[in-house]
């Protein structure tokens, strides 16, 4: 019996990062982000244009890992929504907001990723490491309400 799908949320305000030097570094800008949705986290996923050291020697594409992350967030209990950010989705949000962007920026220099909305914010953190754990998840990071810096969850791509 497969699970009940949960519904996917277009997040109010756009959540950018960008991995070229220069730039705004990966994950949420904390000026984006309104306090009521401090419940948001994001995770940064491996896709065929955008290889992080954890997703390398994948040839057969990134699928399965997606299929079993989405099988997560359906099945936590803690995930009210997510929403899968494309590649080419986060650069056209990063060019609407960017006054100067780099030049040589292009849609594979985002890595795609979800933008997850957990029910308890407290409990992000429990979510975010679970995650992070999960072949094809290079990284999950949030911000918390009042402060300047990111909380990171390095990929570990273990058992991949």
């Amino acid at each position: 019996m497969s699970a009940p799908l949960r519904p996917v949320a277009l997040a109010a305000v756009p959540l950018l990062f960008v991995v070229t030097t220069g730039c705004l570094p990966p994950g949420l800008d904390q000026d984006l982000v309104p306090d009521e949705d401090q419940d948001l986290l994001n995770v940064l996923v491996c896709s065929q244009t955008y290889l992080d050291p954890l997703c390398e020697g994948r040839e057969n594409g990134f699928d399965d890992e997606w299929e079993e992350i989405e099988t997560f967030l359906n099945e936590s209990p803690e995930v009210v929504s997510y929403l899968f950010v494309t590649q080419e989705d986060a650069y056209r949000q990063f060019l609407e907001i960017s006054e100067d962007p780099p030049e040589g920026l292009r849609p594979d220099s985002f890595p795609p990723r979800y933008d997850v909305r957990v029910e308890d914010g407290n409990r992000r953190g429990a979510v975010a490491s679970a995650m992070a754990e999960m072949c094809g998840v290079v990284e999950v990071h949030y911000v918390e309400a009042g402060e300047d810096a990111r909380t990171d969850f390095p990929g570990a791509g273990s058992g991949c």
